[in-house]
């Protein structure tokens, strides 16, 4: 079998919340054998005076790994805009999209068109993934320790944009992007202010109530839902601490004169309030659903979030498996709490609640036009280093 043969790899990225302090127009390298990392931050307007602080940083972090003589050939001919053919491939030359040729009989890759990382070999898209995803927390990494040893402000966020991987099949020369994956991510769209007679309405009452303000627990969540990507451990504890808050106030706010116990002395767990002390507590104030029952497993996963916090606050440590659930979490603790602000009369917000939380409680469609969506990536090819 043939010896195999190195890829270079370069990530590229952009900072937010970070300048230096005094302004250094050439930027810092660091390097270290172990863990290895090559890493080079510089002003993105060098001759900027002053700190720079409002242009930003320009990250990148260099790495290498050794292929098949196959896969480093297909990368090769790739930077050469030719497309290679491989046993498997799951297309056919000529490559058309409404009858525009984007790939030609003979494999020439049509101006402008990046051929995206599904139709790389399938190893060659694992290292591809690899390296994007090491490099990516190397620099995370980089930047969180910096930030922590020299108590440096900023965001949770590091990166301004998601970062770019670039690759070349030679020790020099030009960077090229590689391909970048159709689906980047599947979330819900940014929900917009909406103003119909309705919205209006409710607005109104709300407004006119003078002590009405955002809940505490809402708050944490916001900040839950802006820290997932860059903290997902802080993530998951204010998300946990969103729904105690949540719960606390909720009984304070029915139960005045519980409010000094609820804020000062510890609380029971959270499911066994959500199961057992809130019905109670509502059929004694007259208030509440009928429904409450059948939200058994919000409370289920409640527990759940709550046991992964616990063990996140004596570990340190966060699953893989723990990190992609948080967004349902998340949804767990937002369907809550706008259940507590129906129960405390605020009727609007039972068009905040997700579907399938509505479709437990047979509740009807919401007006709100919040929706799924996917969005596609469409990168360009070269890059000059």
């Amino acid at each position: 079998m043939s010896e195999v043969r190195e890829l270079h790899f370069l990530l590229v990225a952009d900072l937010r919340g970070f300048f230096f302090n005094p302004h250094r127009p050439d930027g810092v390298t660091f390097q270290a054998d172990v863990p290895p990392v090559h890493i080079s931050v510089k002003p993105r307007e060098p001759e900027q005076d002053g700190s720079g602080s409002h242009h930003g940083l320009d990250c990148r972090v260099l790495s290498s790994r050794m292929v098949d003589p196959e896969l480093w050939e297909f990368a090769s001919a790739l930077i050469d805009k030719r497309f290679k053919m491989y046993p498997g491939v799951q297309i056919e030359l000529p490559l058309l999209r409404d009858k525009q040729e984007l790939i030609n009989g003979s494999g020439k890759i049509a101006e402008g068109f990046g051929v995206p990382l599904e139709l790389y070999p399938p190893e060659l898209q694992n290292i591809c993934d690899a390296a994007a995803n090491d490099l990516r927390s190397t620099a995370e990494r980089f930047f969180k320790l910096l930030r922590w040893q020299q108590e440096i402000d900023g965001p949770h966020h590091v990166f301004e944009w998601d970062p770019a991987l670039y690759w070349r099949t030679s020790p020099s020369g030009e960077y090229y992007i590689v391909g970048r994956r159709q689906q980047t991510s599947i979330g819900r769209s940014p929900a917009g202010i909406e103003w119909e007679e309705a919205d209006e309405r409710d607005f109104r009452d709300l407004w006119a109530k003078v002590e009405a303000a955002e809940p505490l627990g809402h708050e944490l969540l916001r900040e839950a839902q802006g820290a997932v990507r860059a903290a997902p451990r802080s993530a998951l504890l204010l998300a946990a601490s969103a729904l105690e808050a949540g719960i606390k106030t909720h009984i304070a706010r029915l139960a005045p004169e519980t409010e000094w116990l609820m804020m000062e002395a510890p609380a029971p767990p959270v499911n066994k309030m959500l199961r057992d002390y809130l019905p109670q507590l509502h059929a004694a104030k007259g208030v509440g659903l009928a429904e409450w029952g059948k939200l058994r497993p919000l409370f289920k996963e409640a527990e759940e979030l709550a046991k992964h916090r616990n063990k996140l606050t004596h570990s340190g440590e966060m699953p893989e498996a723990v990190i992609a659930k948080l967004p349902s979490f998340l949804d767990t603790v937002s369907d809550l709490l706008y259940i507590l602000d129906v129960v405390e009369g605020n009727e609007w917000a039972r068009h905040n609640v997700q579907f399938k939380t509505r479709a437990l409680l047979d509740w009807p469609t919401t007006r709100r036009r919040r929706r799924y969506i996917i969005r596609a990536t469409h990168p360009s090819m070269l890059f000059d280093d």
